[in-house]
């Protein structure tokens, strides 16, 4: 848990959300092809996205399409939605 993360927009607190399952850089570069494991999500309380954007406990971002960009990336067709600047978190010590 970490309790320093701070939104790269608005500068608020992040707050835990949920949890979800994930690979971060550090699970992937041990195991590529391993299963996600379960951790925490820090999201903005102000909800400065409109997608679903959520940062780990080390400030890394992770940005989950919505279920209608699923639909065209499986048939293939990309560029239809704007894409979006999403910072890693900003961290502050005590």
């Amino acid at each position: 848990m970490n309790n320093n993360l701070y939104c790269p927009n608005c500068k608020n607190k992040l707050i835990i959300a949920g949890t979800s399952r994930y690979q971060n850089l550090i699970e992937h570069v041990h195991d590529p092809n391993g299963f996600p494991t379960i951790k925490d999500e820090y999201r903005c309380k102000n909800k400065c996205y409109s997608c679903r954007v959520f940062w780990d406990c080390f400030g890394d971002v992770y940005v989950s399409p919505t279920w209608i960009q699923k639909i065209f990336w499986k048939f293939r067709i990309y560029g239809i939605f704007k894409n979006i600047n999403v910072k890693e978190a900003i961290k502050k010590d005590d």
